[in-house]
């Protein structure tokens, strides 16, 4: 039997065209040179924010501005990009970042390891193309700075909310609803001051709730600040006999999701589509595998098994498509030696 060693050291080191050829044709060259020169900002290295910094980087993205303080716990495994046995109590953002150049060694990582508030939010949205609002659903105070510094940048958010196997999807053109608009509410003396309101923001990202979840308990849950619901959570399940999927969250969902966003801001950055912007989203329910999306006051539900749980078949493309007007399955195709690899793949610049 032989045995082959390589050492690392002497492996030369991909192109970055080498690295992202199989990108070309899902984008052409001068897409692909704009994400190369693209800067996003990802607010959280957990689930969405270390998700998505994992997706850019594998498309190609030239700088990942990452900002977390937090560490890695053992529950974090279930789903968190770099969350390993060994990574545990170490910083988030800093995993993640060492993680990403070993994907893509042309990127270029920047780490905050401090908390986003109020005195750093334009410092830290500063320079970027696009943020990615990716920290849990009760750090609502902090998310509101870091959406007011993009907004006043005129810079996209793009963000995901989620719990057990539900999700929505929300992209926030900077001239137009912001997260602001969606989950404050008129308080304080004479109505002048605005409070963050639960009931307002889950309605804002999830348009259709689970029947255990009664107005009046959206009522109820909105008595309490973001920090002090999230603190209350499991007494509140007991007291109101709630689903312990209401503190679920799982890895599929959680790659969807950010999935989802990845795709939505190139979407609107690299290939300048219209976006589905708020108020209006995208969502998804996991367990009974139906989607759809909220546009104005109506909300839009598909599923993927019709009443009486029959699975549906969509019609073979040999019955609606003519035959001399049908795609070649590219599996059959042949293609002759001589012409792969002949097309000299250059990422432009722009």
């Amino acid at each position: 039997m032989m045995f082959f060693y390589v050492e690392v050291s002497a492996i030369v080191q991909p192109t970055y065209e080498q690295l992202y050829c199989r990108n070309i044709g899902s984008f052409d060259l001068s897409e692909q040179g704009r994400v190369k020169q693209l800067k996003i900002g990802i607010l959280g290295a957990g689930t969405i924010g270390g998700l998505c910094a994992y997706a850019l980087a594998r498309m190609g993205v030239g700088t990942l501005r990452i900002a977390d303080f937090d560490r890695y716990e053992p529950s974090n495994l279930n789903r968190q990009f770099g969350a390993r046995i060994d990574t545990l109590g170490k910083l988030k953002a800093r995993v993640v970042a060492d993680e990403l150049l070993k994907i893509n060694p042309y990127l270029n990582v920047e780490v905050i390891e401090e908390p986003i508030v109020a005195r750093n939010a334009l410092e830290f949205t500063e320079g970027m193309d696009a943020v990615i609002d990716g920290i849990d659903f009760f750090e609502m105070e902090n998310q509101l700075h870091v959406h007011r510094a993009a907004r006043q940048q005129g810079l996209w958010v793009f963000a995901a909310q989620g719990f057990n196997l539900q999700g929505s999807v929300v992209s926030f053109d900077p001239s137009g609803v912001g997260l602001e608009d969606l989950i404050t509410e008129s308080g304080g003396f004479l109505g002048v001051e605005r409070r963050i309101s639960i009931q307002r923001a889950i309605e804002a990202f999830f348009p259709v709730l689970p029947a255990w979840l009664t107005p009046s308990l959206l009522k109820h849950v909105d008595t309490y600040t973001p920090q002090d619901f999230q603190a209350a959570l499991p007494e509140l399940i007991a007291e109101h006999g709630l689903p312990l999927a209401l503190c679920a969250s799982l890895s599929s969902g959680a790659l969807i999701s950010a999935s989802l966003v990845a795709n939505e801001l190139i979407r609107v950055l690299v290939k300048q589509q219209p976006a589905l912007s708020a108020p209006d989203l995208f969502w998804y329910d996991l367990e009974t595998l139906t989607f759809g999306s909220k546009v104005g006051s109506q909300v839009q539900r598909f599923s993927v098994y019709p009443q009486g749980g029959e699975i549906f078949h969509l019609p073979s493309l040999a019955v609606q498509t003519p035959q001399e007007d049908r795609v070649p399955n590219l599996a059959m195709v042949e293609i002759p030696p001589a012409q792969v690899d002949t097309v000299p793949l250059q990422i432009l610049e722009t």
